[in-house]
Formats: structure tokens, C-alpha cells, sequence
């Protein structure tokens, strides 16, 4: 994932900034945003629980319609 940067004042977020200022509320406070090891560690496992949850909820929903 590319870098970007963050506004500290207004949370606007970019890829660039020009001339160093926020274009939201014109700040020169930008932040380097580094992706998080968190966000770097996520694997197949958020998405195949998300995946049980949801088909879990579509079995309990259509188990109430048919009663």
C-alpha cells in the first residue's frame, strides 16, 4: 500500500499534500500515516469469520420467516 499523509488539525488524508498544506483547511501540521503492523497482519481469518457470522444471521433470519 502506498504511503500517505495525514492532516493533524482536520484528518483530511492524501497521497500528496501540495507545497506542504492541507487543501481542507490549508495546515502546514501533516503527518507521515504508516500502515500499522496490525493492519499488515490481518489474514484470511477476519474474512472467513465475517463469513460464518453472516451466513449465521441469513440461517437464523430465514429460520424465523418460515415458522
Amino acid at each position: 500500500m502506498p504511503l500517505g499523509y495525514q492532516c493533524q488539525d482536520c484528518s483530511y488524508q492524501g497521497r500528496k499534500f501540495k507545497q506542504g498544506r492541507c487543501p481542507a483547511c490549508g495546515s502546514a501540521r501533516i503527518a507521515s500515516k504508516d500502515d500499522t503492523e496490525e493492519e499488515q497482519k490481518r489474514g484470511p481469518l477476519g474474512l472467513i469469520v465475517c463469513i460464518v457470522l453472516w451466513a449465521y444471521l441469513a440461517f437464523e433470519i430465514g429460520k424465523r420467516l418460515l415458522l
